[in-house]
Formats: structure tokens, sequence, C-alpha cells
């Protein structure tokens, strides 16, 4: 009996000197963790600046305090190819690699268009957290627009956006028109679309470019879709900013715009089956069939619609389907003009593109200075044009985010923080070199001195450009302001209830999938115009072909579909607004 309690006493004791060394290792492991730097992933393309080592970055760690990791995030790094979202890191592919505790400009995780999908509390609220952080705070003051962008419909703040400045609060296209040919063919600026008709005749016709070859293409538009990428990515311009020509506000950069939807005083409603729409198809098609505008950029496009209706007709009969591709079947591989062939015919050293749609006058390279925007011609006289009004030219939205189970968490608060200090955001911004801030007389002024020497983000830094800031020689930043200049007029017609609030979105469900059933509306548009663009003749009659299309598209389910989604996006616009106008002010202010 002594024996076995001998026995037991021990097995006790070893028990107890177990859990003594397992709580010492938690402790210890717990300890490793919490004293470990904190981890800063950085995304920006290769060539530009390093954060680690940057004059920027040691001020932030300077001002929170604290010792970080900076990791920079590059297009050949691991984690660029092998990070999906948040949940990536369980990944064989990046064992050993620690996981960051914030994240600046990486669209995959801090991006707003990821952050409205993210569950179960992946990412910190920082809008919990603005009253310790009195730069963000001082910014959502200043700046409440920015505070619309960065809150998700919950109420939340996952992400907090950079700013680059008033300059850039406008669209993300413009229509250009090769000045130096209007006044060689002595021809004025167009403001309807009969005039705009005639005056791409002349450009075809009348060799503006002097070469004595019919090389000109008089209206060159973007393709729908970048070809190199298949569908993955839809560019969101092209014939569609024609819309406003008819009156109808796009914002192709936003959700519900993209959609096919619009807002006017509050209202929100669908131009998928209007009249509006049905005159820019038929319009363009008409411009196609005299060889006004360049079939080449609808090939891939219609090459999917051919392959889409082959699965349908496949499908009905029975027969296995296969998943379309834009393989170029029945369109002339030669003629295909994709987005980067796009640009190359704005930027070729003998001018040949008349009318485009572009960000800012350096798309057509060494010609930008014969380039110049003009406000959308009008369907008819005394028609009150729209433009496509988004923040995107101004806010990142791949801004900056925080892991929710960060054991870090008042460090991370304190670099979000730092990020948005004026001179963290300049260096940000700028780079080191190539650039002179003075401070004088209350102003700050940034005065580039070389602008091939300047290695910043631009516009996709996550800061600060603050208001009454002087920059002078950004030429980027001028080229912007001169190409937006004659849209002004517009945006104010527009007025504050006919847009979408910024990176507005569906709302999702339980499982973080988008609640929307039309998402394709303008996508099955690109096809059906790519379609008519395509096969246009003289005599061709795109009014008819228009109507049947969207008859057969959006009569019975489809119809309700678009009465059920249009719902859908007034109740989240009716949401937006509401805390927009009420709570906004208050939630920026307290903690």
């Amino acid at each position: 009996m002594a024996s076995g309690r001998r026995k037991r006493r021990v097995v006790a004791i070893l028990a107890a000197v177990l859990v003594v060394v397992v709580a010492a290792g938690s402790t210890w492991w717990w300890l490793v963790r919490c004293r470990r730097p904190l981890v800063v992933a950085v995304a920006h393309d290769a060539g530009l600046q390093d954060a680690a080592g940057s004059a920027w970055a040691e001020r932030v760690e300077s001002l929170c305090g604290c010792d970080v990791e900076w990791r920079d995030i590059t297009s050949d790094s691991v984690e660029d190819r092998y990070v999906d979202d948040l949940t990536s890191y369980t990944r064989p592919e990046l064992s050993g690699i620690d996981e960051p505790d914030v994240f600046i400009g990486w669209d995959r995780i801090a991006g707003r268009d990821h952050t409205f999908g993210v569950s179960g509390g992946l990412l910190e609220d920082l809008g919990r957290h603005i009253a310790d952080m009195p730069n963000v705070q001082e910014y959502f003051s200043e700046v409440p627009e920015a505070y619309v962008v960065a809150r998700e419909d919950d109420g939340s703040v996952r992400s907090i956006p950079g700013d680059a400045g008033r300059e850039y609060d406008g669209s993300m296209a413009h229509l250009f028109i090769n000045r130096a040919w209007l006044e060689a063919l002595e021809l004025p600026v167009p403001d309807t679309w009969d005039e705009f008709t005639e005056t791409l005749h002349a450009f075809r016709d009348r060799d503006p470019n002097g070469n004595g070859s019919a090389d000109e293409i008089p209206l060159l538009l973007r393709p729908p879709y970048d070809a190199s990428m298949n569908e993955a990515r839809r560019i969101p311009d092209g014939w569609r900013l024609f819309l406003n020509a008819v009156g109808i506000p796009t914002q192709l950069n936003e959700a519900p715009g993209d959609a096919g939807f619009m807002v006017e005083r509050g209202t929100v409603s669908s131009y998928v089956r209007s009249d509006g729409l049905r005159h820019v198809a038929a319009w363009l098609t008409g411009l196609a069939s005299e060889g006004l505008t360049a079939r080449g950029s609808f090939a891939d496009a219609y090459a999917y619609k051919l392959n889409q209706d082959r699965l349908s007709q496949t499908v009905q009969q029975g027969g296995d389907p296969d998943e379309p591709t834009l393989d170029g079947k029945d369109v002339d591989p030669d003629g295909i003009i994709d987005d980067a062939r796009y640009h190359e015919l704005l930027a070729q050293g003998m001018p040949v593109v008349g009318v485009a749609f572009a960000f800012d006058a350096s798309a057509f390279g060494l010609n930008a200075d014969d380039y110049e925007a003009i406000p959308m011609p009008a369907m008819f006289e005394d028609m009150e044009v729209t433009w496509d009004f988004s923040a995107r030219a101004r806010f990142n939205l791949d801004g900056v985010a925080v892991r929710a189970d960060t054991r870090r968490l008042d460090d991370a608060l304190a670099v979000v923080n730092a990020l948005f200090d004026e001179t963290v955001s300049l260096r940000q911004y700028y780079g080191a070199d190539g650039v002179r801030i003075t401070h004088g007389d209350g102003t700050t002024t940034v005065r580039v001195t070389d602008p091939d020497a300047v290695d910043g983000y631009g516009r996709s830094f996550v800061g600060w450009i603050r208001p009454g800031i002087r920059i002078i020689g950004d030429a980027a930043r001028d080229r912007y302001a001169e190409a937006d200049a004659p849209y002004k007029p517009m945006y104010t017609r527009m007025g504050g209830d006919g847009v979408f609030p910024p990176a507005i979105n569906a709302g999702t469900d339980g499982d973080g999938y988008v609640i929307s059933a039309q998402y394709g509306s303008l996508h099955d548009c690109d096809r059906q115009l790519a379609g008519q663009m395509y096969q246009a003749a003289p005599g061709y009659d795109a009014d008819a072909a228009w109507r049947k299309f969207i008859d057969e598209r959006y009569a019975g389910a489809g119809a309700r579909g678009l009465v059920d989604d249009t719902n859908l996006w007034q109740q989240r616009y009716d949401l937006y607004r509401d805390w927009t106008d009420v709570d906004r002010g208050a939630s920026i202010t307290e903690p």
C-alpha cells in the first residue's frame, strides 16, 4: 500500500512539473510572439522605392516607437505568388513566413473589393479606434468623402484609403480629340453627334496626319475586355461612356454602374432596357458600318459571344458543354485590338487616332500636346450631358488594413496613424529623390525637381495629400487636372444625390457571396454590341437587332430580375445615404 501511495505521489509530482513546464512553454511562446517585430507588408510595383530602409518607413518607426519588420511585396516575391487572401498563410508554400500584422496597398487583403466580403472578423474594425489615431481622425474630419469610401455597410472600417488630393477628384477616363487634326482640316470641336460624325468622316477621308496614306482610325474604342486575361478583367470605360451623351450618368467603376444601374435625384434605376442605351448602340453600329471606328476592339467580345451561343445550342441539344474561351473563332485574328494594342495605337510616332478615351494626354506619347480632352458631344443640341464620376482617380481603395488577431494591436494602430503624417505621406507619394519639400509661412511646398528620379508610389500610396499643400512641377497631376477640367460642370450638375457612394457594394450572404442576380447585364450588352459592330454593314438594322436582344434577354425572369436588383440597389443606396447624412460627423469624432 505504501509503495502504491509513493507511486501516486511521484506521478502527481511529475504531472505538476509537466503542467509547469507546459505553462512555461506556452508563456515563452506567447512572449516570443508578442516581442517579435511588428510585420508590415507593403505591396508596390517593382522598381519603385522599397519600404524597408526608406526614410518614410524610418519615420513611421520613430512615430510608432516600435520595431517594425518591413516586407516589400512585389511581383517577384513568394507571397505575391501564393497569397490570395488572409487565409493563405496556412499554405505549405508559405511555411516559416510570419503572417503580417499590417497590410498596406495590397489589393488581395486591404482592397475595398475584398474587405466587404471578409467574414469571421479577419480584419480589425479600425473604426473602433479612430480616436486613438489622431492623423486618421483629422483626415476623416477634413475629407469626409474618404470616410464614405472607408466605411462598410455594417458601419465598420476594415481598410483606410489613401487620398492623392482634390486635384484627382474626377473621372478615370476622358474623351480626347486630336486638336492638330482639327486645325489642319479647319474643323471646330464637335458639340453634337451629327457634328461628331462629320468630324469622323473628315478624319477618315482627308488625310489629317499628312502621310498620304489612309491609315487613320477616326474613333478608337477600348475593348470591353482585357483579352490577355480573357474575361478576368473587364475594362470599365470604352463605348459605355457614350451613354452620358444621352443623359445617362454612368459610374462604371462602381458595382451598380458596372451592372447597368444609375441614380438620379436619389432614385436608382436600370438603364439596360432604356431608349438611351438603344440609341447609343444603334449609333455606334452605324459608325462601324461606315468604317469610322475600328471593329477589332470588339473582336474578342464577339468571339466570346459566338462561343456562348454555341455552348447554349450544345446544351439545348443535350450535348456535353465545354467552357467557352476567347479563342478568336470566326473573327480575323490579325484585326484583334486588345488593351495593349489599343495603347500602342494611341502612342505610336505617326498619329493615326483621331478620337479616343484615356486617363490623361500622356497616353498619346510624343504626340500628347496634339490631343486635348473635350466634353462628350450630346446626342441632340441643348441636351445636358453627364459624365462618369469616380473617386477612384483620387482614392487608393487598396488601403491599409490590420489583422484582427494581431498581438501588437497598439503598435499596428500607431503605424496606421503614422502613414497619414504629412511627411510620411509625401515621402511615400514622391519618394526620397527628385523632389524638395519645404515649410514656411504655414504652407508646405513640394517642388518636383527631377521627375525621372521620383520613385514614390504616386496615387497608389496610402497616406493623405492635405488640402493647401503647394505642389509645383508634378506633371502627372497637372495633366490630369487639365484633362478633367471640361467635366467639372457636369459633376456639379449631377449633384450629390446623382452619384453612387464610392465603393458601394451589393452586400453579401452569410458565406460572403455577392447578392445580385444581374451583374451580367452590361456584360451581355457588351457581347450584343460586339456582334452588331462586327457584322455591321450599310443597311444593317441595328435598332431592330437591339430591340430583339432586349426583348429576349429581359422578358419574364430577366425582367423580374432587373426589378429585384433595382430594389436591392435602392436599399443599399439608401443605407449608405442614411449613415452618411446622419452619423458621419459623430462617427469620426467619437471613440
